[in-house]
């Protein structure tokens, strides 16, 4: 994964491999936000994508709440957009330096993290067979033929780092998603004991959760299932309701 970071204190390394996980982070602030977004954009975004203030392709970016957070707990108060940092259990792999002339595709096909991961190699075909699955919708995930489809769902394969697609799921995918996570963990021999999730980011067309209701559960094995969520709209529908209701009978009133 890739932190755009200034600095990182040993503590925080020494935090990184005791999790065995990789952090990244969105490091930009607003005033750097749309220079950062401009240059990433120039990117091929048929393989990368293109990148706002909350996700990009190739990588997991953390909501801005989520990375202040994170800068409170480890007390780190000022974060260099003009260098980022390769880590990997808590070792600096590589640094790549912020240019708005650089192609960063091509700086990304020269991380190898490990003798038998590599981003170029690895991540962006995985992508265009997850298209080839799955039909990214740019539409209002609300039809009218069917009110309960899924949207922006996110996925990250355990031990995969770099691969996180985020896309719009429908339920007649369940089942290429189901063969396609079955055959990724048969042939990288993925951990089984860690979770394959999935996120559902809410959009504007939707209220605000009242409760997030498993519809599905799709089980890879007995360790690992992939669940699926909705949004429940029941009470925005009420509301409505309700409201053309007492508009109808405060009529009779005048």
């Amino acid at each position: 994964m890739v932190v755009i970071n200034y600095q990182i204190s040993e503590s925080i390394l020494k935090s990184i491999e005791s999790n065995k996980q990789l952090i990244v982070l969105n490091t930009f602030n607003e005033q750097s936000a749309d220079d950062l977004i401009q240059s990433w954009n120039t990117i091929n975004s048929e393989y990368l994508g293109v990148l706002d203030n909350h996700s990009i392709w190739c990588n997991l970016i953390i909501h801005s709440m989520e990375f202040n957070k994170f800068l409170k707990i480890y007390n780190i108060e000022y974060f260099n957009r003009q260098t980022i940092l390769i880590i990997k259990n808590g070792k600096v792999l590589n640094t790549i330096e912020f240019d708005s002339n650089i192609n960063y595709s091509k700086c990304l096909n020269m991380i190898d993290l490990d003798e038998n991961y590599s981003c170029s190699n690895y991540q962006l075909i995985e992508r265009q067979k997850l298209l080839k699955l799955i039909k990214r919708r740019n539409s209002s995930c609300i039809s009218a033929k069917n009110r309960a489809q899924f949207c922006n769902i996110r996925i990250k394969l355990p031990n995969s780092s770099l691969i996180v697609h985020e896309f719009d799921l429908i339920e007649n995918n369940l089942n290429d998603i189901r063969k396609f996570l079955t055959s990724k963990i048969s042939e990288d021999n993925i951990d089984l004991n860690q979770f394959i999730f999935i996120h559902l980011r809410p959009r504007k067309d939707f209220t605000k959760l009242d409760e997030i209701k498993t519809l599905k559960s799709v089980g890879i094995d007995d360790k690992t299932t992939l669940y699926l969520v909705k949004h429940s709209i029941a009470r925005r529908r009420l509301s409505f309701h309700w409201k053309f209701m007492f508009s109808w009978i405060s009529s009779f009133w005048h």
